[in-house]
């Protein structure tokens, strides 16, 4: 759990705008499998110069869009986010490239995405403050918002499976305590295991996983 100076739980736009113009430096000096976790996602995309239509969620500052635009130059891309912040650092990094990506505020939990649209959809290290269901609703309309063929490249944290399940029994005390709400979206870590991973994508509807990374507390997976 990442808490402010009075020990209350951050709302997430909150906790990311505070932080917007320190996140890269900060996760790339304390995040060992950083750059390793985004290049496995780089990885599967297929190189082409042909346009393809990339969803990024949770795109922060647009880290994974260097690697994932040296693979496919002419993608167009829709990042979403729901810091303004870090948004605004990712407009000024790609600052010559805003014609072929569209930046969109907001959460995406609480978003619809046009069906059967999408060659992709990322995320990187974003899906880990999430629970089940949340995450199966997500992938649910990211599998149906790709087009046939499509895929769903996720990298992000993973927990081994007892430390999964501490996490989860202190996250519900949480909410039995009224510390925390359904209704909002906080800046809470509660990663699962690469098991219940693999279990709530094909659940979505996906029929093909795929581990392209792992080390004991990361993961990238490819879905179809």
């Amino acid at each position: 759990m990442k808490e402010n100076d009075n020990g209350l739980t951050i709302e997430m736009g909150r906790f990311f705008d505070e932080r917007a113009s320190t996140y890269d430096n900060h996760q790339k000096q304390t995040v060992s499998y950083f750059d390793s976790l985004h290049k496995a996602v780089a990885g599967a995309i297929e190189e082409t110069g042909q346009e393809v239509r990339i969803l990024d969620l949770g795109s922060g500052t647009g880290i994974e869009l260097e690697g994932i635009l040296a693979k496919v130059p002419n993608a167009r891309i829709t990042c979403i986010d729901i810091s303004g912040r870090m948004l605004d650092e990712l407009k000024g990094k790609y600052e010559t490239l805003l014609e072929q990506i569209e930046v969109v505020k907001g959460s995406f939990l609480d978003m619809s995405f046009q069906e059967r649209y999408f060659d992709y959809v990322v995320s990187v290290l974003t899906m880990h403050h999430y629970t089940y269901e949340q995450k199966l609703n997500l992938y649910t309309k990211i599998r149906k918002a790709l087009v046939p063929g499509g895929k769903y490249i996720e990298g992000d944290h993973v927990f081994p499976p007892e430390e999964e399940k501490r996490r989860l029994v202190w996250y519900k005390r949480q909410l039995k305590a009224d510390a925390i709400s359904l209704d909002d979206v906080y800046h809470i870590d509660i990663p699962f295991s690469l098991t219940t991973q693999r279990k709530v994508l094909f659940e979505a509807g996906f029929s093909q996983v795929e581990l392209l990374f792992e080390t004991e507390y990361a993961a990238a997976l490819s879905a179809c």
